[in-house]
């Protein structure tokens, strides 16, 4: 954790001071795990964005405060629908709900190409009858550490089948 002037807090003296922070809403729960090392578990109760601020009092009686920390709360990353039935030849384009709002990337594949294909855009057009899975996982790059950070998968199951009179 950095203060307000930029400087690391000297982590060897954390479980002697006494250490605090302000949430500016009730979407996270924090707890401290481990006074020794400042770590913590952070729980999300609801979505949205929530800013922290620490802040230290050392033996002086001097507080030291943190910069802001932004942490963000979003929905969980789902296919939507997530079972669908198309016709031979057909063709559908997959929304997706949840996840995090911005700079994502939507990987996706799909079980069995034969049954089924998908494009860049998520367009899934159905080849042959049958059934296969369609796998989708998101991920971002962290813009501070340049890190590709995994945020979940999801599934749907796409039948296929023929128009028959």
């Amino acid at each position: 954790a950095y203060n307000n002037d930029n400087l690391l807090f000297d982590e060897k003296y954390f479980e002697y001071m006494n250490l605090t922070w302000q949430l500016s809403s009730d979407a996270i729960h924090l707890e401290i795990i481990d006074r020794s090392c400042a770590k913590f578990r952070i729980t999300a109760k609801n979505i949205g964005n929530v800013q922290i601020i620490f802040s230290v009092t050392h033996r002086n009686f001097s507080i030291t405060h943190s910069n802001t920390f932004n942490v963000y709360v979003f929905d969980t990353f789902k296919l939507v629908p997530q079972k669908i039935v198309l016709l031979k030849n057909s063709f559908y384009q997959f929304q997706f709900a949840g996840g995090p709002p911005i700079r994502s990337i939507i990987n996706c594949t799909i079980q069995n190409s034969q049954i089924a294909t998908i494009d860049q855009n998520f367009y899934v057009v159905a080849q042959n009858c049958g059934s296969t899975n369609l796998h989708c996982s998101i991920s971002a790059i962290n813009l501070i550490t340049n890190q590709k950070i995994n945020y979940g998968s999801t599934s749907a199951i796409i039948y296929v089948n023929q128009l028959t009179n």
